[in-house]
């Protein structure tokens, strides 16, 4: 509303298009975490069924490292996301709460300068928004992570499985493939189901890192080149979050071919040879998220992304 009614100039623009995107990706999440809440927990139901449920000790401790790792993960992700948030706060109590300034440009149907209550209550609905925001953002974004770091979980388990292949070979290798299979579906399910949340996520990562540099080639006020700076730095995080994981993944897949090879198959019959062959055909062509079923999500595509922002930087600085 402050850009259809209020925004005149780029500068003005600049300073309400990060947000206003960054609220909408929120809102995009959520409604992809609602619409998409069955098919999550029919994932989670996946993972403590066969073949996808650890069988012995080692394998509950390749399950427990990993979820030691999305813990871990998550804290790590959490803390740069909130402190960038608080940050920006923390530099407005300095700065835009002396003269009756809201942080945030926003619309709103009444003069939230009227008096000093209805102007702290104004800020404190505009602090609680962002905090709210960012929890939403964090918690979708560790559970899509969660369940890519599970998948490359599996292919370990497939692998110590590979190389223990028990007496009755051939039921064990059959077990393996169709295991192997399993990992496959699952990461469909899970890339059908965060793939547009992935769109909205590249479009307002573009968006959020063309504009923060744009405005720090036009703001002098430190209060403001923090809050621009934080802002960019919390959107790199957040893709490469995505991007790491997904290059982590591919690459987990391309290596049951060489566990296979690496394996003790000269002992096995041919028809085990066999269906181990198809397993090292099938891993021939690696998992691969998309972004709207189009764009790969690796390190690649994060090399790209930078690119074209960079490159939509200096469209908006020439113009």
């Amino acid at each position: 509303m402050d850009i259809v009614f209020n925004v005149e100039t780029q500068e003005e623009l600049s300073d309400n298009f990060c947000i206003t995107f960054s609220s909408l990706n929120c809102l995009g999440k959520l409604y992809s975490l609602l619409v998409g809440r069955k098919m999550i927990l029919n994932l989670i139901d996946m993972l403590q069924s066969d073949p996808l449920r650890p069988l012995n000790k080692e394998e509950m401790e390749i399950r427990s490292r990993h979820d030691r790792i999305i813990e871990k993960l998550s804290i790590a992700y959490t803390i740069p996301i909130e402190l960038t948030a608080f940050g920006i706060w923390i530099a407005s109590i300095f700065t835009s709460f002396k003269i009756n300034k809201l942080p945030l440009r926003v619309w709103l149907p009444f003069d939230y300068k009227s008096t000093l209550f209805v102007f702290v209550l104004t800020y404190i609905y505009q602090f609680l928004s962002t905090i709210f925001i960012t929890i939403i953002i964090i918690g979708s974004d560790s559970l899509f992570n969660g369940l890519l770091i599970h998948v490359y979980c599996q292919f370990e388990i497939l692998q110590h499985r590979l190389n223990n292949i028990k007496t009755d070979q051939e039921y064990s290798v059959k077990q393996c493939a169709y295991h192997h299979n399993c990992i496959y579906k699952f990461a469909e399910v899970v890339n059908e189901k965060f793939s547009f949340m992935m769109s909205m996520q590249f479009l307002v990562t573009i968006i959020t890192i063309c504009f923060s540099l744009y405005r720090l080639t036009q703001i002098t006020l430190y209060s403001q080149i923090l809050s621009a700076t934080l802002f960019m730095i919390a959107a790199f995080i957040q893709i490469l979050y995505f991007c790491w994981h997904g290059n982590e993944t591919q690459s987990k897949s391309l290596e049951i071919s060489n566990t296979i090879f690496a394996s003790n198959w000269l002992s096995l019959n041919e028809s085990s040879k066999k269906t181990l062959l198809t397993i090292m055909l099938r891993s021939m062509k690696p998992i691969e998220l998309t972004s709207a079923f189009i764009f790969p999500i690796n390190l690649e595509s994060f090399k790209n992304l930078l690119k074209t922002s960079y490159s939509a930087f200096n469209v908006m600085q020439q113009t």
